[in-house]
């Protein structure tokens, strides 16, 4: 929803930002107070923007004949220029994303009925409520409004068990999947796990893959794991497979201060205060 890779590449700027720089945050060699040189993300204030983004869907909706869509709001989680700058997203903001939402709702709607079948809607969102709504994304609102098919839930970083996030599946009747991304096990090792090795790590996956599926979720999903014959597709996604496989048993949640994406600080003021915050 707001990949910024082309901040530091420039050999990925698309020809619509250099067409328009207006619409990003800042400009190359902007100084912002937090995420630093991400100047190239696109700032979903402006109407044009979120205009983009509805075509955007829209065109793939009506002459593809997909399943469903998926919004990558990990990719990077910052949409409004206000929180570079560490000033407060707010509700009004919030309601231009939810906005945005309900109009590629009515277009999958739309599509579905002329279809005869659904056009769902994947959300992969940060697996607290509270970091969302810091963030501009109202996800209760969403899930009010059945705006959500499919929930897909951590990435750099995770701030609350996985219970947590079934519960709020259950809660709105909405599949929930666990997110698994490698960098978030290696950032998250603490000073009690065991050395990270190729084996160790795998044993990581397998490990927290079992737990979350303990706590209820209905699926794993699978961020940046490339190789598609590595064999952690064959488990993952059976308990009683993963039962007998070495493991090791431990939830991943965030990097220290100060390590980048990893840290939830990075992306927002107080970010690490969201840690928990079920269990407060």
């Amino acid at each position: 929803m707001n990949d910024n890779h082309d901040s530091t590449r420039p050999q990925l700027l698309s020809q619509l930002k250099i067409n328009h720089p207006g619409y990003c945050v800042g400009v190359k060699g902007t100084k912002m107070p937090l995420m630093y040189n991400k100047w190239s993300a696109l700032n979903y204030n402006l109407a044009e923007v979120r205009k983009l983004v509805l075509d955007t869907f829209t065109d793939v909706v009506t002459r593809y004949d997909v399943d469903g869509i998926e919004f990558d709001f990990w990719r990077h989680p910052a949409f409004f220029k206000e929180q570079f700058y560490k000033t407060p997203i707010t509700q009004a903001q919030c309601n231009l994303m939810t906005q945005l939402i309900r109009d590629v709702r009515e277009v999958c709607d739309r599509m579905s009925i002329q279809r005869g079948k659904p056009i769902l809607m994947a959300m992969r969102v940060p697996d607290s409520v509270g970091f969302c709504k810091a963030i501009g994304l109202d996800l209760v609102t969403w899930l009010q409004e059945d705006l959500v098919d499919l929930l897909i839930g951590a990435d750099y970083f995770k701030l609350e068990p996985w219970e947590y996030w079934v519960n709020l599946g259950k809660q709105y009747n909405v599949p929930v999947y666990a997110a698994f991304e490698e960098r978030r096990f290696s950032a998250s090792a603490g000073e009690d796990d065991p050395e990270i090795t190729d084996e160790t790590n795998s044993d990581r996956w397998r490990g927290e893959a079992y737990l979350a599926w303990k706590a209820g979720v209905n699926g794993i999903y699978t961020y940046n794991l490339f190789d598609p014959v590595n064999e952690l597709f064959w488990q993952l996604g059976d308990v009683k497979v993963l039962e007998k496989l070495p493991r090791i048993d431990i939830t991943s949640y965030m990097g220290p201060v100060g390590s980048g994406y990893h840290d939830p600080d990075y992306w927002v003021v107080n970010g690490r205060s969201y840690y928990m915050n079920s269990l407060k």
